[in-house]
């Protein structure tokens, strides 16, 4: 596998990887032999960007892998069968760096400035941010009931 993307997780068995191509791929933790594979991205706002460089940010939350795009668009995956699970495409901007979740909500910081919470589970909005100005673009922290994030615009800010 060559040319790093962004996106990189760890289960307790696997290293799972971005490449710049969009594909992510799991590999064993112990030997390093390549053992799945998942396509790059295709759609989202502004079309494909396999031939262009796809940054992925990846989060692992539980046996669930969800997976941004520069495309705007969200993936989850069961890691059990690398099947996807749901998909969405809730702004039109390319997803920040870095995503967070608690243990119901994947929270994706976007280009734009906003956070889009979505649920773990189905895929569905649950709320954003309202201010688009407000520069959210890197990962926030979720932890106690609360989410902190820290906006170029906006500084430092913590949600209930």
């Amino acid at each position: 596998v060559q040319g790093f993307g962004g996106g990189l997780a760890l289960t307790r068995g696997e290293v799972i990887v971005a490449t710049r191509d969009g594909a992510v791929h799991g590999f064993s933790r112990r030997t390093g032999t390549p053992r799945w594979s998942l396509p790059a991205i295709t759609g989202g706002w502004f079309g494909s960007v396999a031939s262009m460089q796809d940054n992925r940010p990846l989060l692992v939350v539980g046996n669930t892998l969800v997976a941004g795009s520069l495309s705007g668009v969200v993936v989850s995956y069961d890691l059990a069968d690398h099947r996807e699970r749901w998909r969405t495409t809730p702004t039109d901007a390319s997803v920040g760096m870095g995503l967070a979740s608690d243990e119901r909500t994947v929270y994706v910081p976007f280009f734009s400035g906003e956070i889009v919470a979505v649920d773990l589970e189905t895929g569905r909005e649950r709320w954003r941010t309202s201010d688009e100005m407000s520069g959210f673009g890197w990962a926030p922290l979720a932890s106690a009931g609360a989410l902190f994030a820290a906006g170029s615009a906006t500084g430092f800010v913590a949600f209930r």
